[in-house]
């Protein structure tokens, strides 16, 4: 038996469901209860958007400028910004990734452990940072040196 704090009865552990965070391995609360509580909550919250979920254009904006017309500093090529990431360093120590930090003094110093490179060349580093082989200086220019010419060669083609 096990009593709920918010009705105050004694009610058996088959009326409370399980958490296994908990002690005990039950919620505080008994399932009634419980149920309350959450239908509370939802009728305060309803037509309320979440929080968590609130799209930023300003801080997206921002993030999107940093990267705008900067050159990957691996391979030397630009990007659009959608395709450049930020790189942390070996040595530094990692807050956070900088898309989910919200203050600009914060985005900034996170950015200050970092190099801006392409997504191939963060792969590439990344692949090799792990220890799962290495990367050829040939095949690494030859990889660099696909480019807008190569393709439109081969539309070109057919």
């Amino acid at each position: 038996m096990k009593r709920c704090p918010r009705c105050g009865e004694e009610k058996p552990f088959s009326e409370f469901a399980k958490n296994r965070a908990r002690r005990d391995g039950l919620q505080t609360y008994c399932k009634p209860c419980r149920a309350v509580i959450d239908h509370e909550r939802y009728e305060r919250r309803r037509g309320q958007p979440i929080a968590w979920r609130v799209f930023d254009r300003e801080l997206t904006k921002r993030l999107r400028e940093l990267k705008s017309g900067k050159p990957c500093t691996d391979c030397g090529r630009t990007y659009p910004p959608e395709v450049m990431q930020w790189d942390h360093l070996p040595g530094t120590q990692k807050l956070a990734d900088v898309s989910l930090i919200r203050s600009r003094g914060a985005i900034l110093a996170e950015i200050a452990k970092c190099e801006l490179v392409c997504a191939n060349c963060h792969a590439i580093r990344t692949f090799q940072r792990a220890g799962w082989g290495t990367w050829s200086s040939a095949a690494r220019s030859a990889f660099a040196g696909r480019g807008s010419t190569q393709i439109s060669e081969r539309s070109g083609d057919g």
